[in-house]
């Protein structure tokens, strides 16, 4: 088992790639909360805690907290950011 921190600004789409944006434009959502980035690890399968001490360095200013979650070795951090930014876009749409 590994941890993994997910970070709100891989998901934002406010932000460049060189600020944080880890997903394309077509994955990604605007402003995401620490609470809705929680719900859409949990929709992974993955095991997930709310750190909201920590900020994202390269905007330490925003202060929004980071997900940590616990997966397999053979997971991906690539692969699990996909996925919870599909879950993330998929809540997102649900709620509209």
């Amino acid at each position: 088992m590994k941890t993994i921190v997910l970070w709100p600004e891989y998901f934002d789409c406010n932000l460049s790639r060189r600020l944080g944006r880890r997903v394309p434009k077509d994955l990604c959502v605007i402003r995401p909360s620490i609470t809705e980035l929680m719900e859409a690890c949990k929709h992974t399968g993955a095991e997930c805690n709310v750190d909201e001490s920590k900020r994202y360095p390269r905007t330490w200013y925003m202060s929004q907290g980071a997900v940590l979650a616990t997966v397999e070795d053979d997971v991906s951090k690539t692969a699990l950011i996909r996925e919870v930014a599909k879950a993330l876009r998929s809540l997102r749409e649900s709620r509209q």
